[in-house]
């Protein structure tokens, strides 16, 4: 293919040469004409000698008009050679029929007439060398033409000049040959070199196109990996780098820079109400209401789901940062608008500064989530900063947090049991198990004091597992002490319900040899509403199972009486915090009479809950 490109560019480009040395050789064709007549005038016939030099200036101008005009697409370049071939042709054999037309007697006369056909020859070879068609359709009219009309004189020297012009055609076609070779080449290797000259300039220009995809592809990655997909803003990797350089210059420069720790007030409820896709509408709208009260420099990012933060790398004083803070708020106080619905959405924020570069980028992260969740406490929809009482808070948290997993290392955490009473006979028909810390320092703590700490660094599965492994431990060892249908009660959290597998995973009572029969679990209100459908399943795959489930803290939730209903439940127990007024209060006597009433029209279990006064057992029964 790359050949015939070239044959064909070669051939293109010898065919405009000729052309154009045609061109510039017709334009010597009148003053030859002109010279040709003064000189014969007198010797030649003169009509012979006009009516040559008339069909020879129109073939010459017919030539010049031919060779002149543009050529066509490269496909269509044979037509145009052909013209031109044709037209050159005639051209050669009309100026080769000089001796025909104008001979003159005297052998001098003829002989100068030979030297002008000759150089007619000898300009022919040179103007039309580089194409062999238009040279052999020239050459051959006029070398034929001429030796015809010195033939035709019929004298000894006339065909002496006949040997002549055979002779200067003859070499003319040899020194074509070689003249045509010479420009072949070069024609050829022109064009290869313009032909790979275009190659390199196309393949350098598909390389530098590929080069710009491939940075737009780089930098297009580049944006991903360091931005929120659904808002565009800074993600928390490129967040946390601006922080770590933003506290780094306050460092070298003795400045300040804040974190604000922005999060939306009861967002699941806009999820849980009006769907994902306008919960993410109001999260874009959100980011877009920010980003104007901003500084140029300043960096909003989105943590993810409804928690925002904003570095400002440099104020002037800490209140300048409670000042944007309180700003963004005020932004808030205007409804959003998604799909014709008005949302009236507020944020609770939290600030914390650092100081000379005192804080590290996590520490200062950790700290306006400490005073976001101040804020969340004290009302939301307010603005706390991070001070030094939240900083020894938090300071008491950290140890409390590596206090308790050294304490599940070493086995303090233990399961006791805290015996269930039937106020019939009085007898011990079960017990729960609760959670305590045997701390070397501290002594006995109850769940109380630690379990929050456990779940908020992660520990609730730990603490499950210990809890649900001396369980199942003490009943096994139980069996045939006790009767079948003495049960320990164990709390599920929220977690528990909603991981499945690890509820399931976790009562393998054949490894232990324990009947479940001889097992409870206790679940509240708030780990049901976490999942409310999985933890109906879950519960009543473990009823199915054979454990009884009863409702825990009853009375204290927001369960609706047709909720209970359908609940996969055996029993209710009833809160603490009734029991305890049960002998100063009325209105606590009343609510567990309710209680009790409804469980025994609803065939449930009821339990009362930390019964510790003669007073209070006397109201019971």
């Amino acid at each position: 293919m790359v050949d015939d490109d070239v044959a064909r560019l070669v051939r293109r480009e010898l065919f405009k040469q000729a052309s154009a040395l045609h061109r510039r050789a017709a334009l010597g064709g009148p003053p030859t004409i002109a010279l040709v007549v003064v000189l014969f005038w007198s010797s030649a016939p003169r009509v012979g000698l006009l009516i040559w030099a008339g069909i020879t200036l129109a073939a010459n101008v017919a030539s010049y008009l031919v060779a002149r005009a543009p050529m066509h697409r490269e496909l269509e370049l044979a037509a145009d050679e052909r013209q031109l071939v044709q037209v050159m042709a005639v051209a050669g054999a009309i100026w080769g029929a000089l001796p025909v037309f104008a001979l003159p007697p005297s052998p001098e006369w003829q002989a100068m007439v030979g030297v002008l056909v000759f150089g007619f020859i000898a300009a022919n070879t040179i103007f039309a060398a580089p194409s062999r068609a238009v040279f052999l359709a020239h050459h051959i009219g006029l070398v034929l033409a001429s030796m015809l009309g010195f033939g035709l004189a019929g004298t000894g020297f006339g065909w002496v000049l006949t040997g002549v012009m055979a002779y200067g055609g003859v070499f003319a076609v040899f020194l074509h040959m070689a003249s045509h070779d010479a420009d072949l080449r070069a024609a050829t290797e022109s064009i290869g070199n313009q032909l790979l000259v275009a190659q390199v300039e196309a393949e350098r220009a598909r390389l530098a196109t590929a080069n710009d995809e491939l940075r737009h592809l780089k930098d297009d990655f580049a944006h991903r990996a360091t931005h929120d997909p659904l808002t565009g803003l800074a993600n928390r990797d490129l967040f946390g780098d601006h922080l770590e350089r933003a506290i780094a210059a306050a460092t070298r420069h003795d400045g300040v820079c804040a974190v604000l720790f922005i999060d939306l007030d009861r967002f699941k409820v806009v999820n849980d109400s009006l769907g994902h896709a306008r919960g993410d509408e109001l999260l874009r709208q959100v980011a877009d209401r920010v980003q104007p009260l901003l500084r140029s420099g300043d960096v909003f990012a989105r943590m993810g789901g409804d928690e925002f933060t904003v570095l400002l790398p440099r104020v002037e004083s800490p209140q300048d940062a409670v000042a944007v803070a309180e700003r963004i708020l005020a932004a808030f106080s205007t409804p959003f608008e998604i799909d014709g619905l008005v949302l009236t959405v507020s944020p609770s924020i939290g600030v914390a500064h650092a100081l000379d570069g005192a804080d590290t980028a996590a520490d200062l992260l950790r700290h306006a989530d400490s005073a976001l969740y101040r804020a969340k406490d004290r009302g939301r929809q307010r603005v706390e900063v991070f001070d030094e009482g939240l900083r020894a808070q938090l300071r008491r948290r950290i140890d409390d947090e590596v206090r308790l997993r050294a304490a599940f290392a070493s086995r303090e955490i233990e399961a006791w049991y805290q015996p269930t009473v039937d106020l019939d006979d009085e007898s011990i028909v079960g017990a729960e198990a609760l959670a305590r810390w045997l701390d070397p320092d501290r002594g006995v703590l109850n769940a109380g004091s630690f379990v929050p700490i456990a779940e908020e660094c992660g520990l609730h599965d730990e603490l499950a597992q210990v809890i649900w492994r001396s369980t199942l431990e003490q009943r096994s060892a139980m069996v045939g002490i006790v009767p079948d249908d003495f049960r320990i009660r164990v709390n599920v959290n929220p977690r528990e319900i909603s991981h499945a597998r690890l509820t399931a995973a976790l009562l393998l009572f054949d490894r232990w040899g324990c009947p479940t029969s001889g097992i409870g679990v206790e679940v509240t209100e708030h780990a049901l509403f976490a999942d409310l459908d999985l933890a109906m399943t879950v519960l009543g795959e473990m009823r199915a199972s054979g454990l009884t489930v009863e409702l825990d803290d009853f009375g204290t939730g927001h369960s609706s009486l047709t909720l209970v209903t359908r609940l996969p439940v055996d029993g209710l127990k009833i809160d603490r915090s009734f029991v305890i007024q049960l002998e100063s209060s009325a209105s606590a006597r009343a609510a567990i009479a309710a209680i009790v009433r409804l469980a025994s029209l609803m065939d449930l279990s009821i339990t009362a809950e930390g019964v510790e006064t003669p007073g209070q057992l006397r109201v019971l029964t």
